[in-house]
């Protein structure tokens, strides 16, 4: 059984294939990007705290990254309908189908390539908290 971490992954991934963003969805993509392939979010995992609590219970902060590339004059402007999209996408239900007890948002960061200022990533992430028993990463508590 896949832990509650993957599930959540799973079902950030579902809903923004499912919507109307007007982009590629990847997951965890090591390769780059082709121009072709453009616009488009990868999911990435960024950081998890975990926070013992009574009764053999452990509560996790899960962080979850968006990375939005376009390409065009104004990539940040160009990635801006996409990451409103993905937002509602993720948070129409803050529990993800039960399997957390909270999503929220965290920030974003912009970021220009370098090489020629007409590709951008936008970061938006968002922190989910869930809980499990001590004695399995994949059940819920």
């Amino acid at each position: 059984m896949a832990s509650i971490r993957e599930q959540i992954l799973q079902a950030i991934e579902s809903r923004l294939r499912a919507a109307s963003t007007g982009a590629a969805v990847f997951r965890s993509r090591a390769a780059a990007l082709s121009s072709g392939e453009l616009p488009s979010i990868t999911i990435l995992p960024q950081d998890e705290d975990d926070t013992t609590l009574g009764q053999s219970i452990t509560r996790h902060e899960f962080v979850v990254q968006l990375d939005v590339n376009t390409r065009g004059d104004i990539p940040d402007q160009l990635a801006d309908p996409i990451i409103v999209a993905a937002h509602e996408a993720i948070m129409r239900d803050t529990t993800l189908g039960g399997l957390c007890s909270r999503i929220e948002p965290v920030g974003t960061k912009w970021a220009l390539d370098d090489a020629d200022n007409t590709a951008g990533t936008t970061t938006p992430a968002f922190r989910i908290t869930y809980l499990s028993p001590w004695s399995s990463p994949a059940r819920r508590a």
